[in-house]
């Protein structure tokens, strides 16, 4: 009996299969005149990201180091698949940075944002002093196997923050770890690292590209960059001007109380990695076209107040940087390698001594070198690193990691602190 039963029951599973596999072939029918549909439409959308893609590229928006366009389609990622949901990108060990974020509080500064007046230029008005606080080469991975890293780097920035209670910070370049074939989600996570830090300091921030950066960003078009950036409540970004090289080309103003223009803040993007005239690949520099419009942001200033001051903020040093040391006044601070600058020479240095509005310029780029001298009349200015990463064993040396701050009074003079992590 029991033999019989199992028997019927086979026969029964048996028709079961029969009748299954007719549904099997149905389903499978639908399946497949499906997928073509969805690989049509799949194929008509790739086209138009493409055509728009190629569009952008023809503006100069996206570039490699050899010219050529970046293909992957990872790197199509679009913004609107970047939030500041941080429990996505608070895995593994990385949780370990996020949950360090999570006890940063505000730092107390003078209670007041900026504001954009009428001419589109942010103002910081209402006070006689301004405190002024430059960052450089955080170089955040936000990569799972140096969360180490990108923690200290985090804490560093915050103590310096901390111990400083700016007015405005300026990040003057390699916020970020990229790099031509980095990950774009580690970049997207790094982004995500240093906006919701800053946010949770609270204290208005802005930033101008370097290098690094740009070897991630360069991958995007400037509208998807723009995006990106404006996921941060407290992040000051001016909008960029495509007829001029660069993305991070902006001038913010400082007036006292009296109503006085006293400081015009410039930041300039010096670009990335372009090929040398021996077919090799040396750093980018500042542009002619941005020497214009320079000029251009002076005029603008002067018009407001003919004697008013300005400083000026990029990441590459200049070659006169090179001058600087080698010639110059040393106010302060150490060379401790070489001036990595680019090989052609920028018109921006003589334009500033021609025009005598800029006092002093800052930059980042060589994490050891943190020295400031006069050469021409004008202070060229090393800011403190903070870098954990990009420098092979750089995390065990502790000289040049800090900050820079710099003190304006309400007659356009100006201070330089070189603040030293503890």
């Amino acid at each position: 009996m029991a033999k019989n039963v199992k028997t019927v029951n086979k026969n029964a599973r048996y028709g079961n299969m029969k009748n299954s596999k007719k549904r099997k072939h149905k389903k499978r029918r639908h399946i497949l005149l499906l997928t073509s549909i969805l690989m049509l439409i799949l194929t008509v959308c790739w086209y138009i990201v493409d055509a728009s893609y190629k569009e952008d590229k023809s503006k100069g928006y996206t570039k490699t180091k050899d010219g050529q366009a970046a293909q992957d389609v990872i790197q199509l990622k679009r913004a609107e698949n970047i939030n500041r949901d941080n429990s996505a990108y608070s895995t593994g060990n990385y949780a370990n940075v996020y949950n360090y974020i999570d006890t940063v509080k505000p730092v107390i500064n003078n209670d007041f944002d900026m504001t954009m007046g009428n001419d589109g230029y942010y103002r910081m008005a209402g006070q006689n002093r301004y405190s002024i606080l430059q960052l450089t080469d955080i170089h955040i991975t936000g990569t799972e196997s140096v969360y180490d890293k990108d923690l200290k780097a985090v804490q560093t920035v915050y103590s310096m923050i901390q111990r400083a209670a700016p007015d405005f910070i300026i990040l003057t370049g390699d916020v970020i770890f990229g790099t031509d074939d980095y990950d774009a989600n580690d970049g997207i996570r790094a982004l995500n690292v240093i906006s919701t830090l800053m946010d949770k300091i609270g204290i208005p921030w802005t930033w101008c590209f370097g290098n690094h950066d740009h070897s991630f960003f360069d991958r995007y078009t400037s509208d998807i960059i723009a995006s990106m950036v404006s996921q941060s409540n407290t992040l000051r970004m001016y909008k960029n001007n495509p007829a001029v090289n660069g993305y991070t080309n902006g001038t913010f103003k400082l007036y006292n109380k009296n109503g006085a223009l006293i400081m015009g803040l410039i930041l300039m993007d010096s670009g990335n990695i372009i090929q040398n005239t021996d077919g090799s690949y040396g750093y980018d520099y500042i542009r002619d076209d941005q020497t214009a419009w320079y000029e251009q942001e002076v005029a603008g200033l002067r018009e407001d107040n003919p004697s008013v001051s300005s400083l000026l903020f990029f990441h590459i040093p200049l070659q006169e940087y090179i001058n600087a040391w080698d010639s110059g006044i040393v106010v302060f601070g150490t060379k401790r390698e070489d001036v990595y600058c680019s090989s052609y020479h920028s018109s921006l240095f003589d334009k500033v001594v021609q025009l005598g509005s800029t006092k002093a310029m800052f930059v980042g780029h060589d994490h050891l070198n943190d020295y400031g001298a006069y050469y021409n009349g004008i202070e060229l200015v090393y800011g403190k690193s903070i870098d954990y990463t990009a420098y092979p064993g750089i995390e065990n040396s502790t000289e040049q990691r800090g900050a820079t701050l710099i003190n304006i009074t309400s007659d356009g003079n100006y201070s330089i602190v070189q603040m030293q992590y503890e």
